[in-house]
């Protein structure tokens, strides 16, 4: 693959404050998806969430992209259930309150020290690998929407789900490594200290 050249999907932009402790900074919160390219063709859409504290030198902030394990895992564990600065707020012992959960402040967050990008790895979350026949990222998703129209009897029916490809180790490691140049082209971050962080899957991901 390529690094993308191209203009990618728009992104959704909100700011925040963080406060924890002694800790007090405004951020902003990114959402949204980058487009992967393969010979001048969209292949596919990764996710992500990124928060960026902002200040007079966050162009030189360290900046860590995060992911779980996989295939199947998206960021949402790590993303609001440790690193983030938001967490959902979890029972006395642990457990998993009813819904609606609420989120609270994460003190443990790693926000005050880097700025932070969760990752949908290709297949998880709202990662989705394009059609072929398809050179629209949102017509992809429409597509991908189960409630878009109902199913239809197709022969075809039992074929490998169209993420596949994405779930092989190089092509893993292929993918991320483009969404990461993509990132750091996109908000020119190329002079900022890079780290990568994973659990399970994801830390074989950080040591490849």
């Amino acid at each position: 693959m390529a690094t993308e050249s191209k203009p990618t999907s728009p992104l959704f932009s909100t700011e925040h404050r963080f406060t924890a402790g002694e800790e007090s900074f405004t951020y902003r919160a990114l959402a949204g998806w980058q487009t992967l390219f393969q010979r001048e063709k969209p292949v596919a859409e990764i996710f992500h969430v990124a928060y960026l504290k902002q200040d007079s030198a966050s162009q030189h902030r360290p900046l860590t992209f995060v992911f779980n394990g996989g295939p199947g895992a998206a960021s949402a564990y790590l993303h609001m259930g440790a690193l983030g600065p938001k967490r959902i707020c979890f029972g006395p012992n642990g457990s998993l309150p009813p819904s609606p959960v609420r989120l609270v402040d994460n003190a443990e967050s790693w926000l005050p020290f880097s700025d932070l990008v969760f990752v949908d790895p290709v297949g998880t979350g709202f990662s989705r690998a394009l059609p072929k026949d398809s050179q629209d990222p949102k017509d992809s998703r429409e597509k991908s929407d189960p409630a878009s129209k109902p199913p239809q009897p197709d022969a075809k029916a039992e074929e490998p789900p169209k993420e596949s490809p994405f779930w092989d180790v190089e092509r893993d490691l292929q993918s991320l490594g483009e969404f990461i140049q993509g990132f750091l082209s996109r908000y020119k971050r190329w002079l900022s200290p890079i780290f990568i962080a994973g659990e399970s899957y994801g830390g074989f991901r950080v040591a490849r």
